[in-house]
């Protein structure tokens, strides 16, 4: 019997091919880091508290649809 199971937020850890990436909450913002960048966004404040290293726009953008995803994943269940 072969299954597949599909985790839509899940990572292979031991792949080569995973990218390097990490997505977190705290309370009221959210924070994301990859190799380049990081950055972390604090809803209180409606604004960017950490924007570090290259590429922070797409960092922004890429944290921002992490939320986006969990939150409608949360709203489903």
């Amino acid at each position: 019997m072969r299954i597949c199971l599909f985790i839509p937020l899940g990572k292979d850890l031991l792949s080569d091919k995973s990218n390097s990436v990490t997505f977190y909450t705290f309370n009221e913002g959210f924070g994301f880091i990859t190799d380049s960048s990081k950055v972390a966004y604090d809803h209180k404040l409606s604004n960017f508290v950490l924007k570090e290293g290259k590429d922070t726009v797409d960092a922004e953008k890429t944290g921002k649809a992490y939320l986006q995803v969990l939150f409608i994943d949360y709203l489903k269940r």
